[in-house]
């Protein structure tokens, strides 16, 4: 790594009273990142690489002579308080800017329009709970055999690994992917859509023809922002008002009692303390 954590956070969003938030987030980011010794040079392909921050990391660590490619459908509007379309000009302003390009696309249009393109690294960044579907994971990873030589993924561990300020993390991940994938669809800054667990990854992955070569976890950041901003949307009038919106009484009940939990743990934390994000888990197959 060349960059310091403060050089890559002004890179991303140089407004001063962001700094201390965006140096924890890719602090987080570089955690991960950096337990799988991604070699200098390489050429990545960033699946869902949402507004950057795990771009940026990678394209400091691939060095001069590598480059990182990162794609997503969601609209470049989209994202606060900045857009995807703000940061990635910030990206490709900077330094790094020439190890960068962002496409917004899906994965299988960008395959499609692009049928040479060959990648030493395919990574999944803390992504695989935006899905629309979990049946849409395993066409992804068997698309891309050929296509990339390794296949780095990264999901929360969706267990409190015996740390109870997590809990309110879990729970509200849980809480989300019920009430966006059942009770109220049309909320509209809802992140997660459909759970993945480390055995159900570790499951797609194989039956799309990988090999796992290994697997860990590492604690996040305690500044991560992550599990406080899910916990947050579960807790806000917003979802309150489209849980209220579900005409079925058992579903929205289960709702209401998903949220209480979420109200529970935060509340069990004690004076001072915040709900902190979950572990992530890693995978990496070959």
């Amino acid at each position: 790594m060349t960059c310091s954590i403060e050089d890559l956070a002004r890179m991303y969003m140089p407004q001063e009273k962001y700094i201390r938030l965006v140096k924890a987030e890719l602090q987080q980011r570089l955690d991960v990142i950096s337990q799988w010794c991604i070699e200098p040079g390489s050429r990545v392909l960033e699946i869902g690489c949402g507004q950057g921050d795990s771009t940026v990391i990678l394209a400091d660590l691939v060095g001069a002579d590598g480059h990182v490619t990162g794609i997503d459908p969601a609209p470049l509007d989209h994202g606060s308080p900045f857009s995807f379309a703000q940061v990635h000009a910030n990206l490709k302003s900077s330094p790094l800017g020439s190890r960068i390009t962002f496409h917004q696309a899906t994965l299988q249009e960008f395959l499609q329009s692009n049928p040479d393109a060959k990648f030493d690294y395919a990574v999944f960044m803390h992504c695989l709970w935006y899905f629309e579907s979990p049946d849409g994971l395993r066409p992804m990873l068997a698309s891309l055999r050929g296509r990339a030589r390794n296949l780095l993924i990264a999901e929360f561990s969706l267990d409190a690994r015996g740390d109870p300020t997590t809990l309110p993390h879990l729970l509200a991940a849980l809480s989300q992917a019920e009430i966006s994938s059942r009770v109220a669809r049309a909320i509209q800054e809802t992140n997660i859509f459909s759970l993945h667990t480390p055995k159900s990854i570790k499951k797609a992955v194989s039956q799309a023809g990988w090999k796992m070569q290994k697997e860990s976890y590492v604690d996040n950041h305690p500044d991560a922002l992550d599990g406080r901003r899910e916990v947050d949307a579960v807790l806000s009038e917003e979802c309150r008002m489209a849980i209220a919106t579900e005409p079925e009484e058992g579903r929205r009940r289960f709702a209401e009692a998903l949220v209480e939990s979420v109200q529970a743990a935060v509340g069990s934390l004690g004076p001072g303390k915040k709900a902190k994000t979950m572990s992530s888990w890693l995978g990496s197959f070959a």
